[in-house]
């Protein structure tokens, strides 16, 4: 009779090892679960509090808002609900009267529609009266379907791309008074930030509007300043819409040369570099302000006695090794001139 080489002891060790694997992948899973279901308990807890919060001091807040009679007290009296109970604050540090309730809730209280919601419907607030007609209808409603403009459509920002609006009283940016008003004065920050601006297609338009020189097309400028996800290529095509604009450099394009310069491409450079200055450094084009490499084509042009005290300047951010390559650069060009 054959005998089958095995040794059992393996086979055994195996199944148990087998055995322990099963059960740690078991207690990762269950603690997994255990994980959710505790997140779930304390949203619910959440929950639970506000809506006891809620029962707690509805009485009193709807007697006390009867007696808000302008919408600045209104807003305000709304504001302190919303803090109070589940703690969010509004968006921007604007209230005004000319625009309405409605639309001072929906744009202080936009990424918190639930919340507002809920206290909307406390306080049995049904329907806009607005002079402006903003939203006229069911509170409710008009909350739901109010968009700000971030999440404005493809359409609507190509619209504002090849017309760029002037605000009232230069209110271009930020939403103050005015945007409270009336979408007629949306501060350009928030459409810049939409995600539609910087499609291909769309940002063709914006190209093609700034070299126009279309109204309002300064504006446009301000898009690497507001929209993060803007391209490095992109910020070079707007940089490239420079040239040619001597003496039309404004605080919003300077801002934007400023902080983008070292981005741009040659050609653009090249032409910027057409309107160096050398006589005060607080000037946009200013020598120094330029990359390192302009720098040195500019002193290069310069008496070694005015060159030494500039690079050897605390103040100069150049690398030692570059300091030294261009003094060996410069003392070969004036042997061989």
């Amino acid at each position: 009779m054959e005998y089958l080489d095995v040794d059992l002891n393996d086979i055994a060790t195996k199944a148990i090892r087998e055995e322990i694997s099963s059960l740690e992948s078991t207690i990762k899973r269950l603690k997994k679960e255990d994980a959710l279901l505790c997140n779930t308990i304390d949203s619910l807890k959440c929950k639970l509090t506000s809506a006891e919060n809620f029962s707690f001091i509805s009485a009193s807040i709807v007697a006390q808002w009867a007696e808000c009679k302008t919408t600045t007290e209104k807003c305000e009296y709304i504001e302190k609900i919303m803090l109070w109970v589940f703690g969010i604050k509004k968006t921007y540090s604007f209230y005004g009267d000319r625009g309405g309730l409605l639309r001072n809730l929906a744009i202080n209280y936009y990424h918190h529609k639930e919340e507002l919601i809920s206290v909307i419907t406390m306080l049995d607030i049904k329907h806009s009266s607005s002079p402006y007609n903003f939203m006229a209808g069911s509170y409710i409603d008009s909350i739901k379907n109010f968009i700000m403009p971030c999440d404005w459509s493809k359409e609507q920002v190509l619209q504002y791309v090849k017309s760029p609006h002037y605000c009232t009283n230069a209110c271009n940016y930020g939403a103050g008074e005015f945007y409270f008003e009336s979408d007629g004065n949306v501060p350009h920050d928030l459409i810049q930030a939409n995600k539609h601006i910087i499609w291909p297609d769309v940002f063709d338009e914006v190209i093609n509007t700034i070299k126009r020189d279309s109204s309002n097309s300064i504006y446009l400028y301000t898009i690497p300043k507001y929209n993060a996800a803007i391209s490095r290529d992109q910020i070079k095509r707007l940089g490239s819409t420079l040239i040619g604009k001597k003496g039309k450099f404004y605080d919003i394009t300077e801002e934007f040369v400023k902080k983008n310069m070292s981005i741009f491409d040659k050609e653009t450079l090249e032409y910027l570099y057409l309107l160096t200055s050398h006589d005060n450094k607080y000037r946009l084009f200013h020598w120094q302000n330029f990359p390192i490499e302009y720098q040195q084509r500019y002193l290069k042009e310069r008496p070694i006695l005015k060159i030494l005290p500039i690079i050897l300047d605390h103040n100069c951010k150049w690398t030692d090794e570059q300091k030294e390559e261009f003094l060996r650069g410069y003392y070969k060009s004036s042997q061989e001139a």
